[in-house]
């Protein structure tokens, strides 16, 4: 946090600018390496795949977009962020997982404990291709970020 403050994007409560790649030192570069490695598993955001390439060379969200690939186990489901998480830069995190939470009433509205399974699949096969395509192309974007090989 001392970095963050000393290189003037935080001043005193508010937030002037994000971190620039010359912000951070190499123990910084490090700690997020270990992070990524820890909590993200193989890179997939900005921050990972350029820490883990040497060092930050750009800028790119921090984002491990995650793409599922299903939404349905018996009667557990997920929806909304919990299905998909997406760039924020799709814009449509947010619409999407209101069209989750209208597709899944629709299919539950009529279902008891017998038809919940199969109304529950209905939903998946109606949400898992958006809750993909959304994943994909947020990770796509962050991508777009990343240095060329």
């Amino acid at each position: 946090m001392r970095q963050v403050m000393a290189c003037g994007a935080v001043r005193g409560r508010i937030a002037h600018h994000s971190l620039r790649a010359a912000d951070l030192d190499q123990d910084v570069c490090d700690g997020l390496t270990r992070e990524a490695a820890r909590g993200c598993g193989r890179p997939r955001g900005g921050t990972p795949s350029s820490t883990l390439s040497g060092g930050p060379t750009s800028w790119g969200p921090p984002i491990a977009e995650y793409v599922p690939d299903r939404l349905v186990r018996g009667r557990m489901v997920r929806a909304g962020d919990a299905a998909h998480v997406p760039s924020p830069m799709t814009g449509r995190g947010f619409g999407s997982s209101l069209d989750d939470a209208a597709a899944l009433a629709r299919h539950l509205r009529d279902a008891d404990g017998n038809s919940a399974p199969g109304a529950l699949a209905d939903y998946e096969a109606e949400r898992l291709a958006p809750a993909q395509g959304l994943g994909l192309s947020g990770q796509a974007f962050t991508w777009s970020f990343a240095p060329s090989a």
